[in-house]
């Protein structure tokens, strides 16, 4: 009987429901600890087997991250615990039966358990407030360590740094705190509301007395974030968030900064107040001037759209972007630029992806000292594992045009090595990868990895993962941007190179950009990653690395190197094409502004319509949508690690955009023919991307044409080539270098408003109307002058000013 009743007692005090639910929520818990743990043991292996530094840098950032994460569960949910505690306990107070709020609710939380069920929704908020916190590893250590570039925003002397490094995480913490509270009000008020402790009803108000002490807490911690926000806004309008505004805008934010501040304060101070007293007008009466100033703060305050206006904000914002953006100085390509006779690519990497035997590959440039980047790499999965790598020449072609491979450069890559393409697990031959080992390895990758054929391996095998390039380097510093893999030789060995780009939102007066799906203030590619075939990785800084580099390479010593540690020689390591761009469409712009242009008619060509005339190499063409011309070509160039940026111009007549050459080309007879020939092969006949060069009198460009059959190599059939003075075709690089030479190549007319004359004269008329706007009636006259000198010569001024 005893026994008996001691089991009644027992299942009455904890019902089944109880014990499923805490079973469900120990098996929940139990699963992600050990999904968690496998996946940190899993890398630990992983960053053992590429190196020591390596592995010993990843347990620090897992060991920070989990810290992050803990705190932030801790922290969120004692918050979490706390509140909803203190409202549960002001909701017991007010009686069952009392006339307001919802009796059925407060019958709910009337149960003897209420309070754990409170302490377990805590938990459950903390949670899921407070996971993720190990995303911001990076930024963190980052904002910890500073920055220091030795440049000061314009207006509040702050180092340039603190908007790269600090800033940031004061924002994200704001918010992260402004979302806590709002929620903790939400929560809070919603308790109150449903118990009855706070009462809206006919038009009159009644709170007790725990209740407001609760709730007046809570509106104290919102009215500090709100001061604290018009703190940090004179800070984010000067980084330029969400868009960059001129110095006095940003006085004017400081300014009603100050007055917000003030308001904020004051509500504080009643909402304080509030709580020991029940001083319900004017607690009401501050918030409602805080949220009026707010809301008003927020609607009338200029947002600095169109930002820079005058020659000084131009000048002012073009300093700062030649430190956010790493712009060197432009400077005109030499006489001795590289001709028509140069090595030049002939084949798109996208008509090389496919071998031989029909299996498709990876293309990339492969690159070298002292030889010019003529080269493609190809890497083709093998049936048994491992892949093929072989080079093709990008400027020769076989007896049937077909694509020219260099036969002693084929080597079959085993079953493990990294290489561009690879991907999933892999059974790695030798020592490379992770050893199996014994059963619970096996478990613990397996379940990792989720691949559970892993657990039946013999022990004394190796598993790769993780074993493309740009995928290891994500996966060692996720915080870098990594693009423009290509293959770099170095005597006999081969390396895969990436530039390695560092990003920040905020950044004082410099232009907002976009740069692969991110709006970024600062971008400078100031690493370079290296993995070898046998997967060692490494990350080391440029010759004129940036501030924000340097920065992360003392965060992560283990990572980041110097410059003369990397394997590879600075003047190998080639110019960046992803800074270039950047580079290009800031040079575009300003030219725009200093030839009284719109910004938007002077720009760089479309990425996935151009490419450069030799493999690997880093151009941009800039075209004026104004006259349908290129307008000019940068180039990039690294010499010994020493970035510079080149510009060839385009002369009064120009070359047509892509688009109008590639109909040009195929207009000619010879193109026509070769057309219609392949056609009726059965072939299909397809061109190439338009590339760009600096010839020895200026612009060039050419266009491969292909002939694809059903099977087999595609087969160049036709080079369409150009220079600004005669347009020519023919059935190799050579025949139509030597119809451009001869003369028999079709001579480019100057059209209607094509002419030299005319072009200076748009643009001695665009400055001279732009003097006028602005009231500067010197620069008018002179340019109004060097107009009427044009128009009455009838050719062009020989200088470049009025």
């Amino acid at each position: 009987m005893a026994g008996g009743a001691g089991r009644t007692g027992l299942a009455n005090r904890f019902p089944v429901g109880g014990w499923l639910l805490g079973a469900g929520a120990g098996l929940a818990l139990l699963l992600i600890t050990g999904r968690w743990a496998a996946g940190w043991y899993a890398d630990q292996l992983w960053a053992a087997s590429v190196s020591s530094g390596v592995a010993t840098a990843l347990r620090r950032r897992a060991l920070l991250g989990l810290g992050l994460d803990a705190t932030a569960v801790v922290l969120g949910a004692l918050w979490w615990s706390i509140h909803l505690l203190l409202a549960l306990r002001t909701a017991l107070r007010v009686p069952g039966d009392a006339p307001f709020g919802n009796p059925r609710f407060r019958r709910l939380i009337a149960v003897p358990d209420a309070h754990r069920w409170a302490m377990a929704l805590g938990l459950s908020f903390g949670i899921l407030s407070g996971s993720g916190a190990s995303a911001l590893v990076d930024p963190i250590t980052l904002a910890w360590q500073g920055v220091v570039f030795g440049v000061a925003d314009p207006v509040l002397g702050a180092d340039a740094g603190r908007y790269v490094a600090q800033l940031p995480i004061w924002v994200l913490l704001h918010a992260v705190a402004t979302s806590l509270v709002m929620g903790t009000l939400g929560a809070v008020a919603g308790f109150q509301l449903l118990s009855g402790s706070l009462r809206l009803s006919r038009g009159r108000a009644g709170i007790n007395q725990d209740a407001r002490r609760h709730l007046g807490g809570v509106l104290a911690a919102l009215a500090v974030l709100m001061t604290l926000k018009f703190i940090l806004l004179p800070y984010q309008t000067s980084g330029g968030l969400p868009s960059p505004v001129g110095p006095d805008l940003t006085q004017v934010y400081r300014s009603v900064g100050f007055l917000m501040v003030g308001v904020g304060l004051a509500t504080t101070g009643l909402s304080l107040l509030w709580m020991v007293r029940p001083i319900h007008a004017l607690a009401t009466g501050g918030w409602v001037v805080l949220t009026a100033a707010f809301v008003l703060s927020t609607a009338l305050l200029p947002d600095g759209a169109g930002w820079p206006l005058t020659d000084q904000d131009r000048a002012l914002q073009q300093r700062f972007d030649a430190i956010a953006y790493g712009r060197p100085p432009v400077t005109a390509a030499p006489d001795n630029s590289p001709g028509t006779d140069s090595a030049v690519s002939l084949w798109d990497p996208s008509m090389l992806e496919v071998d031989a035997s029909g299996v498709r590959g990876e293309v990339l440039p492969a690159l070298g000292p002292g030889d010019l980047p003529a080269r493609w790499m190809r890497i083709t999965p093998l049936h048994g594992g491992g892949a093929r790598r072989e080079l093709i020449w990008a400027d020769r072609v076989g007896s049937t045009g077909e694509p020219l491979a260099i036969p002693e450069s084929v080597t079959d890559l085993p079953n493990g090595a990294v290489h561009p393409g690879a991907t999933g697990i892999q059974l790695a031959s030798g020592e490379r990868g992770v050893k199996a080992g014994g059963l619970l390895r096996r478990v613990m990758l397996a379940w990792a990895l989720q691949a559970s054929e892993l657990i039946g391996l013999d022990p004394a095998t190796h598993v790769a993962w993780a074993s493309d390039p740009a995928q290891r380097l994500a996966r060692v510093l996720p915080s870098i941007r990594w693009t423009g893999l290509r293959a770099v030789s170095i005597e006999s060995d081969w390396w895969w190179v990436m530039d390695g780009t560092v990003l920040a939102e905020a950044f004082p007066a410099s232009t907002r950009m976009s740069w692969l799906g991110h709006t970024v203030g600062f971008a400078r590619s100031g690493l370079v990653g290296v993995v070898s075939p046998a997967g060692t990785v490494g990350a080391y800084l440029r010759p004129e690395a940036d501030s924000l580099s340097t920065a992360m390479h003392r965060v992560w010593p283990e990572l980041i190197h110097q410059a003369q540690e990397s394997p590879i020689p600075a003047g190998v390591l080639g110019y960046p094409s992803g800074s270039l761009r950047l580079q290009a469409t800031l040079w575009a712009r300003d030219t725009s502004w200093a030839m009284g242009r719109d910004p938007d008619e002077i720009h760089p060509t479309p990425i996935d319509s151009v490419a450069p005339s030799r493999a690997g190499e880093a151009v941009v063409v800039i075209e004026d949508s104004r006259v349908r011309r290129v307008f000019s070509l940068l180039e990039g160039v690294s010499d010994q690690g020493r970035l510079q940026l080149r510009i060839t111009a385009g002369d009064s007549v120009g070359l047509d955009p892509p688009g109008v050459l590639t109909r040009r080309w195929l207009r000619l007879p010879l193109t026509q023919t070769l057309r219609d020939s392949v056609r009726a092969r059965g072939d299909s006949f397809l061109g190439g991307r338009v590339r760009f060069g600096a010839g020895v009198d200026g612009l060039l460009a050419f266009q491969p044409f292909w002939r694809i059959p059903p099977q087999g190599p595609p087969a160049l059939v036709a080079v369409g080539l150009g220079d600004g003075k005669r347009l020519g075709v023919g059935r190799t690089w050579e025949e139509a270098q030597a119809r451009i030479r001869d003369g028999s190549a079709l001579a480019i007319r100057v059209g209607p408003g094509e002419s030299a004359t005319m072009l200076e004269a748009r643009r001695y008329l665009r400055e001279a109307d732009s003097a006028l706007r602005r009231g500067d009636l010197t620069t008018f006259g002179r340019a109004f002058a060097a107009l009427r000198r044009v128009l009455e010569e009838g050719t062009a001024l020989p200088d470049s000013g009025p």
